[in-house]
């Protein structure tokens, strides 16, 4: 996959906020398997993840309650100041 299109995909993902945001993102760009999604959100979050189950979809339902939840976009937010910083 082309590096650009995976980062619209990306905004996209962190410019949704809801279970339907999520879904119309994945089924826009074709996610359709619990593993893809699953890697997605976790791509999308980052972080370290310890601990998540093997089976594809029990991944993907705690990553998306995860993302859902929204913690994760502190530490993105304050990642993104920190990069910014060290540009100055």
């Amino acid at each position: 996959m082309d590096g650009n299109f995976k980062k619209i995909i990306i905004a996209a993902m962190k410019a949704a906020e809801t279970e339907d945001d999520l879904d119309f993102v994945f089924c826009t760009f074709g996610y359709t398997s619990a593993r893809e999604k699953a890697d997605l959100l976790q791509q999308v979050m980052s972080g370290k993840w310890f601990d998540l189950p093997k089976d594809d979809e029990a991944r993907f339902q705690i990553l998306k309650a995860a993302f859902l939840h929204g913690d994760w976009r502190y530490a993105d937010k304050l990642s993104q100041l920190k990069n910014l910083a060290k540009d100055l």
